[in-house]
């Protein structure tokens, strides 16, 4: 189940299930709870990600860390001002969300500081309204609030 944790990017709780089909009752019986595999899956995928850095000029962003994880490896990173600015902006989506952009004339902007990851103050959101649904194309993590951020991402 670990090596599948790591290797793969199932769920934790379909590898547990499909884990558990194989064994014999006896063996079921005997497991931990599945709250302490999943805890203990998360934990093994975790160690293959990059170290948390300490300030966002530390952050580097590897290749493998800016295509969709997919087959097709499509940019998903957008635009990344780079670890030497003095406000960092990461902008993320694909290609055809940004055609879906180009092509309407409303959209819709929203921000969270909640989610913010480490060392950004807010995650901006622009969505279009795609009948019935208003639907997220491209998320930005900011290092700072500001009316430039549309201009600087946007534009």
């Amino acid at each position: 189940m670990k090596k599948l944790a790591v290797e793969t990017r199932g769920k934790p709780a379909v590898i547990i299930a499909q884990a558990l089909q194989r064994l014999p009752d006896a063996a079921r019986s005997q497991m931990v709870s599945s709250d302490n595999i999943k805890r203990t899956l998360r934990n093994c995928r975790a160690s293959k990600h990059p170290p948390v850095p300490a300030t966002l000029s530390d952050l580097m962003l590897p290749e493998e860390w800016t295509t969709t994880g997919d087959t097709t490896k499509a940019t998903f990173v957008l635009y990344d001002n780079g670890p030497t600015s003095d406000s960092r902006i990461i902008a993320m989506g694909v290609e055809q969300c940004l055609q879906h952009l180009a092509t309407s004339q409303k959209w819709y902007m929203d921000g969270n500081f909640a989610v913010a990851p480490k060392g950004f103050q807010q995650v901006r959101c622009c969505s279009l309204y795609l009948s019935p649904l208003i639907m997220p194309q491209l998320f930005a993590q900011i290092s700072w609030n500001s009316a430039i951020l549309v201009t600087a991402v946007v534009y």
